[in-house]
């Protein structure tokens, strides 16, 4: 309950020490001293609406200056925002005016000063000033500092009462010795009282004051002393229940850390796992690859075997004349097109193609044409690209080698590729 009580409480202490200090910087100021501060607020006011126009100075940074308590500040804050000629044409001419602190003259005197501040800032060939958004609001400023100025109550003093004159002018001669002495001492007695009443006046705000500030003193020390009571009793209460609630916090981020750790380490085997299985798979395309390259070799060699068994022994073999081929390109992607060899080479013509006998399957290598080569070698990524296996890439002016044949297999009107065949640059 006390600290639901303890915010509204401190709200209203801060209420009352505002209308203190209020009061008190209001009675303490003289009407002189409020003048020459509204002087200098309105020379401000001037100056941070000359800031933004930034038509004419555009290189202001800073449109305010919050800072500002003196002539020399605003000074230095023309000099850093570069407002060029304010402070010769404007800031001089309105600090060297002078304005009237008397009650009777204050006001008019502090109007006239803002007007002439006025038309310094918005001369014949400045009147667009008068069109920017915050000549508006710099024209209210103004009026609300001369608004703000209080001037202090006046004592008035009682006219000197004629009755005595009447009482003169009506009693006879001798009697007017004996009325004399009756109508000095009741127009002393008339000036007293004023004066007692002005000397009591005088003080009363500053004994109003003096009371509210003991009271908050002593309302602040009650405030303390419940602040301290219930500090005390969050200590006792602190230590009788916070250990339990330590042990327990500490538990729960070692679990969390040991969570955290256990994430990192699923994580890895998670990798490792991926990493092994690609790597599984691709070692399966090998070998499938390999399987796929020893039957077709098998198939070969039993086709082989079988030509040179049927072969009478006594008949020479006939030499078989190789069927030769060219291609200029894979044109096929993954092989050559039957269609698109040729049977002659020509200086682009980069792949030599030796069929065999039985028509289905082929070996393929790089021509030895260096023109040819030459050309290849122009778009190596286009041409080898997924014809050829190479570990490196081909310098300038280099030729090319064919380490290994690649072999191809007849499928419809395609030569697909089976081996790519490996070659070097030298």
């Amino acid at each position: 309950m006390q600290k639901a009580n303890k915010l509204p409480l401190r709200k209203f202490l801060f209420f009352v020490c505002c209308l203190l200090l209020n009061f008190l910087t209001v009675h303490a100021q003289s009407l002189k001293e409020q003048t020459e501060d509204a002087k200098f607020q309105i020379i401000k006011a001037t100056i941070e609406f000359l800031s933004t126009d930034k038509e004419t100075f555009k290189e202001v940074k800073e449109e305010n200056c919050p800072n500002c308590k003196n002539i020399d500040d605003l000074k230095s804050y023309i000099s850093t925002n570069k407002i060029t000629g304010a402070e010769q044409k404007v800031l001089e001419p309105l600090n060297s005016t002078g304005i009237d602190t008397s009650p009777d003259n204050w006001k008019s005197s502090l109007t006239s000063f803002a007007k002439k501040a006025d038309e310094l800032i918005t001369p014949p060939n400045k009147e667009k000033r008068k069109e920017l958004a915050g000549y508006k609001t710099y024209k209210n400023s103004v009026s609300k500092i001369i608004d703000n100025v209080k001037q202090p109550a006046a004592t008035e003093k009682k006219p000197p009462s004629d009755s005595g004159v009447a009482v003169k002018d009506q009693t006879p001669q001798p009697s007017v010795s004996s009325k004399v002495p009756s109508t000095e001492t009741k127009s002393e007695n008339t000036v007293e009282p004023d004066a007692f009443s002005s000397g009591w006046l005088k003080w009363l705000p500053w004994g109003i004051s003096i009371v509210l500030l003991i009271l908050l003193i002593a309302v602040f020390a009650k405030i303390k002393k419940v602040e301290n009571n219930e500090k005390k009793l969050e200590e006792k209460y602190y230590n009788d229940y916070s250990s339990p609630v330590s042990v327990t916090s500490q538990k729960i981020s070692s679990l969390q850390k040991e969570l955290k750790d256990a994430e990192v380490k699923i994580k890895d085997l998670e990798a490792d796992i991926k990493f092994e299985k690609e790597k599984f798979d691709r070692l399966n395309k090998e070998i499938k690859a390999v399987a796929a390259d020893t039957n077709d070799f098998t198939k070969t060699s039993q086709m082989k075997s079988a030509e040179l068994v049927n072969k009478p022994v006594t008949k020479p073999a006939k030499e078989t004349v190789k069927n030769i081929k060219y291609a200029r390109y894979a044109d096929a992607g993954d092989g050559f097109s039957d269609a698109e060899l040729l049977d002659t080479p020509d200086n682009k013509t980069i792949f030599e193609l030796t069929i065999s006998p039985n028509n289905k399957s082929a070996e393929f290598k790089i021509t030895d044409n260096n023109i040819a080569q030459h050309y290849a070698l122009s778009n190596t990524q286009y041409f080898l690209g997924k014809t050829c296996q190479y570990d490196s890439f081909p310098s300038e002016n280099a030729s090319i080698q064919t380490d290994t044949p690649g072999t191809l297999e007849l499928n419809g009107a395609v030569w697909k590729i089976r081996i790519s065949a490996k070659i070097s640059f030298i």
